[in-house]
């Protein structure tokens, strides 16, 4: 075979013809194996130099073509120059096997590894060790003698690993170039000085089918936003070894939120919208971000000097004022109704303990800032304040007031809905928690006290619970 050398000199090589070889199980050509991969690639039976699956072949420096006795710095002879892959005429698969073979690239490497498309095991073929490459797709495999490297005159890691050139450089270091690095029971792609030598397992130069995206994986599948406010999405797209990793992104409502061709979402005016990042190549792959923007956020609260930190807001969901009642709920429902009974109670929380956001009357109408109370924050409530009934703007009120730092919240008289008619309206403060009852599986924990001789100690406030059906009333935290 005759070759043209970048310097301009010809050299004339003789190839012999590679020798029919069949594995135990027959799955090998007399060539190369078609493992089914997804790009197409057509991968060797052995290594160059080699003459059957087992032997080690001959080690070659990155670009280089003939081996040697010794593998150092100063004996290296190719120049890299402004290439990425190396040019055929220094392709060791196409000097020594013909045009009809070349070093596999980086993505070739990265796709026969790949957890995804085969699996490895360390294997004795005929007394040699080595890795045995299976496809996932189409059962065949490919034999790897763990041939090690030559550094100096030495010969390392011999029957231990198993190594072989790309023919890609390392981007970020022009010194180094790409290599397949397998192990029992595993193996990646790493880069290393070009001056080593390693094996070459050949690739068909057969034409090959783009490795396409398998999916994309978004920093986050749900944000919330203010109005104005904005948030970078990052988009990772598998394999990282695809040929196309470019995205393009998309809003399905631009009154709510925009997104740049960098991934960053503009927040614009309050509801929800689809943020979608698309794979540009063939593949049609996706992801998705849903993303709430609210406006902003005008409820108050106040600062109890709780151990937890807990922010109480100065006044009940639907209420406008710390003296107004508000809206009643059923618990897990989020909106008002006329009448609360069983019939009309629409909620199921099944085994959970705690009500979702998505069925929390403060989150759904105040926003994401704000939950219903926890039984543990109720509890937490109840033992570092003190309680007192008095009037505020002429109704009668619960003052509450940190035994930390003086600071109070009213609690209005609400009662509570069942069945057709209000309960003790004048006289107690009923509100709900997020929690289920421990006790009863019907019925969700609470805060209750009362103006009268029953139900009126503060510290045992928290010790209640009441059936999910009825309406009370809802005194937000700060999330």
């Amino acid at each position: 075979m005759r070759v043209n050398l970048a310097n301009g000199e010809t050299v004339v090589y003789k190839v012999e013809q590679v020798e029919s070889v069949t594995f135990d199980d027959g799955t090998a050509s007399p060539e190369y194996v078609d493992l089914g991969l997804p790009s197409g690639t057509l991968w060797a039976t052995f290594n160059v130099g080699a003459t059957c699956p087992e032997e080690y072949g001959d080690y070659f420096a990155w670009g280089e073509t003939r081996p040697k006795s010794s593998y150092t710095q100063d004996n290296y002879t190719f120049s890299v120059g402004n290439v990425k892959e190396l040019p055929a005429a220094n392709d060791a698969a196409t000097v020594n096997w013909g045009r009809e073979w070349k070093m596999p690239s980086y993505a070739q490497a990265m796709e026969l590894i790949d957890d995804m498309n085969t699996t490895k095991e360390r294997k004795t073929q005929d007394g040699v060790d080595g890795m045995k490459v299976t496809s996932k797709i189409n059962g065949k495999s490919i034999f790897l003698p763990l041939a090690g490297y030559m550094e100096y005159e030495t010969l390392g890691t011999e029957g231990e690993r198993s190594l072989f050139w790309t023919r890609s450089i390392d981007p970020d270091n022009s010194d180094y170039a790409f290599y397949c690095h397998l192990w029992s029971p595993g193996g990646s792609v790493y880069s290393y000085y070009r001056y080593r030598g390693l094996s070459v397992r050949p690739v068909s130069s057969a034409e090959t089918k783009p490795i396409l995206v398998r999916s994309i994986e978004l920093s986050e599948t749900i944000v919330t936003l203010n109005i104005e406010e904005t948030k970078v999405l990052t988009a990772t797209v598998l394999p990282e070894y695809a040929d196309n990793k470019e995205v393009s992104w998309g809003s399905s409502d631009m009154s709510v939120a925009s997104v740049s061709i960098g991934g960053m979402v503009f927040a614009h005016d309050s509801g929800t919208c689809t943020i979608t990042c698309y794979a540009k190549d063939d593949s049609e792959v996706m992801a998705e971000c849903q993303v709430t923007v609210e406006a902003p956020d005008t409820h108050e609260y106040v600062d109890l000097g709780l151990p937890s930190g807990t922010l109480w807001a100065t006044c009940n969901v639907g209420a406008n004022s710390p003296e107004e009642v508000g809206d009643y709920f059923a618990w897990g429902e989020t909106e008002p109704k006329s009448n609360y009974t069983e019939d009309n109670y629409t909620f199921s929380i099944g085994e959970a303990t705690q009500l979702p956001e998505k069925n929390d009357a403060a989150t759904i109408n105040w926003g994401s800032k704000w939950r219903m109370p926890s039984y543990d924050q109720i509890k937490e409530l109840c033992q570092n304040t003190t309680a007192e009934w008095t009037t505020l703007n002429g109704a009668s009120v619960l003052k509450v007031t940190s035994k930390t730092n003086g600071n109070s919240i009213f609690l209005p008289t609400t009662g509570s809905w069942g069945n057709g008619s209000i309960y003790l309206s004048a006289t107690s403060v009923e509100y709900w928690s997020r929690t289920r009852s421990e006790y009863d599986d019907d019925c969700a924990n609470e805060l209750l006290m009362r103006n009268a001789n029953y139900n009126n100690d503060w510290s045992s406030a928290y010790n209640y619970s009441s059936y999910f059906y009825r309406g009370q009333t809802v005194r937000a935290v700060r999330k």
